[in-house]
Formats: C-alpha cells, sequence, structure tokens
C-alpha cells in the first residue's frame, strides 16, 4: 500500500513536473518572438549603413575640416550636406 502512494506521488510529480516545462517553453517561445519583432530593423539598418560608407568615408574628412573652420563654415557644410543627399537620393 505504501509502496502504490509513493509512485502515486512520483505520478503527480511528474505531471507537475512535465507541466513547468510546458508553461516554460511557451514563455521562451513568446520572448524570441519579442526579440524578433523588436530586432527586424536591425539587417536593414546594416543594409543601409554598408551602402553608405563609402559615401561617409568621403565625407568625414570633408566636415572635419569644414567643422574646424570658422562659423560660416557650418553652414555652408550644411548646405554640403543637403547637395549631397539630394544626389544620392538621385544615385540611388
Amino acid at each position: 500500500m505504501a509502496r502504490h502512494a509513493s509512485l502515486d506521488t512520483l505520478q503527480l510529480r511528474k505531471q507537475l513536473l512535465v507541466a513547468r516545462c510546458e508553461i516554460q517553453r511557451l514563455t521562451l517561445a513568446l520572448e524570441v518572438a519579442r526579440i524578433q519583432t523588436a530586432t527586424a530593423w536591425v539587417p536593414k539598418t546594416v543594409a543601409w549603413v554598408g551602402s553608405a560608407a563609402p559615401w561617409l568615408l568621403l565625407g568625414t574628412p570633408l566636415a572635419g575640416f569644414l567643422a574646424g573652420r570658422k562659423p560660416r563654415a557650418l553652414r555652408s557644410l550644411a548646405a554640403g550636406l543637403f547637395w549631397g543627399w539630394r544626389v544620392w537620393r538621385r544615385m540611388r
């Protein structure tokens, strides 16, 4: 009789552990879905930076040179960036 009671206890404990595992699996699947949704922008951003890298490499020294000049240079830098953006948009 005691042996039968201990088997019942073990069976109930096993069912509890299986239920907890299933809850953990579902929680993990939900978290993975949330992470995928939250990071969906990453591939697009990486692709954009990769395509803009040559322009950034060319424009950075020029921007540093112009920023090191007088305040008037900042205005011309902004105008140059706007012009560069327009050219880039046409080329794309």
